[in-house]
């Protein structure tokens, strides 16, 4: 049965031997505590009676700690954020509906739902999970229709349109 020594071992190896991807080439922080979190359930899945001790897992977070000081690993972000920007959601809601339209869909209120859904993630720079509720919740965690606030107004070349205030009261980090 493996011990603490042996994921010990491992995580002082583990970063002389992957690439990473940044332009540092440090691997995260996230991509080290990733693994040894899978291979810490795996173990415990092979052998149901591997535990780790208190000072075990003391001991872990202390090599992380120097990995971090001596710079072998970092928290810093790996690459750049990419968001969504509204000149692709257009494209691909234009396809979609386009695509609907000359080969013929099922339900034309999928391909809408999905275009307005898709159209008010990247526009509240939000998650799925901010505006529909996902497997993990089981309450009222979701947008529900008195978060939308929905006017028509007219733009500065008179033409009607939609004006849209959300609310969006369960979401995840800092929004």
């Amino acid at each position: 049965m493996p011990t603490s020594e042996h994921l010990i071992r491992f995580i002082y190896a583990y970063p002389k031997y992957i690439q990473a991807r940044s332009p540092s080439g440090v691997i995260s922080y996230t991509t080290l505590s990733n693994g040894v979190s899978w291979i810490l359930q795996t173990t415990q899945s092979i052998h149901p009676d591997f535990r780790l001790k208190a000072g075990e897992a003391t001991r872990i977070k202390a090599v992380f700690s120097e990995l971090l000081q001596q710079d072998v690993i970092t928290k810093d972000a790996s690459r750049a954020s990419r968001w969504l920007g509204s000149r692709l959601i257009f494209l691909m809601t234009t396809t979609w509906i386009q695509n609907a339209s000359v080969n013929g869909c099922m339900d034309w209120d999928f391909v809408l739902q999905g275009a307005l859904a898709m159209s008010l993630l990247v526009s509240t720079a939000g998650r799925s999970g901010d505006i529909a509720r996902t497997g993990s919740f089981k309450g009222v965690e979701y947008a529900k229709y008195g978060d939308f606030k929905v006017k028509v107004v007219t733009d500065k070349t008179g033409i009607e349109v939609l004006e849209c205030l959300v609310e969006l009261k369960y979401t995840k980090g800092k929004k």
